[in-house]
């Protein structure tokens, strides 16, 4: 079963409704940690255990009405992964 090294961070915007852009941003690196995957796994999967070990469900965050950008990416080499692939 391989192990997945987790580098996870929360990027925070503060978002300017009038200028319908971001204001100020910022990234925190969040304490790295591994994960134990199927090869069977799909993106979906790391997702899930993310979740679990941060103890949070990621689907109550609040939302600016109009953002379409995804909560969570999984970037491997610098390419987001479509959560469907394995």
């Amino acid at each position: 079963m391989p192990t997945l090294r987790v580098l996870p961070c929360a990027q925070v915007h503060r978002w300017n409704l009038y200028m319908n852009s971001p204001s100020f941003t910022s990234t925190t690196m969040l304490d790295e940690f591994r994960v134990d995957v199927r090869s069977s796994d799909a993106v979906r999967g790391v997702f899930a255990a993310v979740a679990a070990h941060a103890s949070r469900d990621f689907s109550k965050d609040r939302r600016v009405e109009g953002f379409e950008e995804t909560w969570l990416k999984v970037i491997h080499r610098g390419q987001e992964l479509d959560p469907g692939l394995t």
